[in-house]
């Protein structure tokens, strides 16, 4: 018996030797997957406020008090944008938002959301009264 199990032994090795040497070598790995730009569609009206949702339409969403369509959640190049408006200082920007400067100069701030933002009517910010600003 043990002759019959060394004459299979040869063949079968050498079956799965030719198997792996027919493999293709030059097959190439997926390529990773890459963001594309997101195209806005054009709204007929401009009905959207601060820090409400505006994917689909871009600016062409935004009221003229936030004109701005402003992407804000990275890991979701197809979704995530809210009207937002230039700042100059947080003050300028709804509660709990930050004037956040993209760029070096005037005019490159931006309210941006907090990122667990949820699109929404952003809340203002409390104004802070004489009495309060003079301590």
């Amino acid at each position: 018996m043990s002759g019959l199990l060394s004459d299979l032994v040869g063949p079968v090795l050498g079956l799965a030797i030719l198997a792996a040497c027919q493999s293709n070598p030059t097959t190439e790995p997926e390529p990773p997957t890459l963001f594309r730009e997101h195209k806005f569609l054009t709204s007929a009206a401009q009905s959207k406020s601060m820090g409400e949702d505006c994917t689909t339409g871009g600016a062409s969403d935004c009221k003229k008090d936030a004109p701005i369509c402003w992407h804000y959640a990275a890991e979701t190049p197809e979704a995530g944008y809210v009207c937002t408006r230039a700042c100059s200082e947080e003050e300028d920007c709804p509660r709990d938002w930050g004037c956040v400067s993209i760029s070096s100069g005037e005019g490159n701030s931006f309210c941006a959301p907090p990122l667990t933002w949820l699109p929404s009517a952003a809340a203002p910010r409390a104004k802070a009264t004489s009495k309060e600003s003079a301590q």
